[in-house]
C-alpha cells in the first residue's frame, strides 16, 4: 500500500532524466503552454500519503485535478488506503515508493482500469469516479494518455499505425490522423521510422512510440508507468 510517513518533496525542474526506475509520473496539461502538457517539465512533487490521510484536498468539493481519499483492494489485499493528491495544471508529479507499494495501481485507477471501492477522482470539471455519488466513468470515456511499463505496442502494426490507433478509434479523419501522427513522431525523433515494426526498434525507441501514442490525441493528463 502507498503508506508511511506523509511527505511532499519538491523535486524542482531537473528534467525527466533525474527520475529513477521506481517512480511513476502523472503529467497534467496546461492550456496555452505549448500543447496539451506544456513545453517543459515544470515543478514536480512526490506525494505519498499514509492510510486515510489527505495531502492536499480543498475542502469537501472536487475541484481541479484531484484524487480524494481513494481506497482500492485487489482480492483480500487493501492496496490503496486513503490516497489523496491535488495537482495543478502544468505540473509533473512523481509517485515515489518501493516495488509493490501501489504506484501502478493508483495510475490504473485514475485511468479507469482498476475500480476503487471508496473515494473520488476528478480531472478539471469532469468527475471520473465518486463512490458516494455512484459515478464511474468508463476508461474509454476518460480521454487520458497512458504509457504502460511494457509499452503494450501492437507487434503486427507499424510505428505509424500504433500511434494512430487511438485516433482511429475516435473516428478522426485519415487526413487529420496523418497530420497528427507525422507531427508527433517528428517531435520525438522517430519521423523516419514510421513504417518500421516494434521488433525493428530498440527498447528506447519502443518507449518513445508508446509516449507518442499517448500524446497524439492531446489528452488533458498523461500517466506514465515507470518511464
Amino acid at each position: 500500500d502507498i503508506a508511511g510517513e506523509d511527505r511532499c518533496r519538491d523535486l524542482g525542474k531537473p528534467g525527466l532524466e533525474r527520475y529513477g526506475r521506481d517512480q511513476d509520473l502523472l503529467v497534467v496539461g496546461a492550456a496555452g503552454e505549448g500543447g496539451p502538457v506544456g513545453d517543459g517539465v515544470g515543478d514536480a512533487q512526490a506525494l505519498l500519503g499514509g492510510a486515510g490521510k489527505d495531502l492536499r484536498v480543498a475542502g469537501d468539493a472536487l475541484v481541479g485535478n484531484q484524487v480524494k481519499d481513494l481506497h482500492l483492494r485487489l482480492g483480500e489485499n487493501e492496496i490503496l488506503k486513503g490516497v489523496a493528491l491535488d495537482v495543478t495544471p502544468g505540473q509533473v508529479v512523481a509517485l515515489l515508493g518501493p516495488s509493490g507499494s501501489g504506484k501502478t495501481t493508483l495510475l490504473r485507477a485514475i485511468a479507469g482500469l482498476e475500480i476503487p471501492h471508496a473515494g473520488a477522482i476528478a480531472i478539471g470539471d469532469t468527475v471520473f469516479y465518486d463512490a458516494a455519488r455512484g459515478i464511474e466513468l468508463p476508461a474509454e470515456k476518460r480521454g487520458l494518455g497512458l504509457v504502460f511499463q511494457s509499452y503494450a505496442l501492437w507487434p503486427h502494426r507499424s510505428v505509424f499505425d500504433n500511434v494512430a490507433y487511438g485516433l482511429k478509434l475516435r473516428g478522426t479523419s485519415a487526413v487529420e490522423i496523418k497530420t497528427r501522427v507525422d507531427k508527433t513522431l517528428a517531435q520525438i525523433g522517430l519521423g523516419a521510422l514510421a513504417e518500421r515494426f516494434p521488433h525493428q526498434l530498440s527498447g528506447g525507441q519502443q518507449q518513445r512510440v508508446a509516449i507518442a501514442r499517448a500524446l497524439v490525441y492531446e489528452p488533458p493528463v498523461i500517466l506514465l508507468d515507470e518511464p
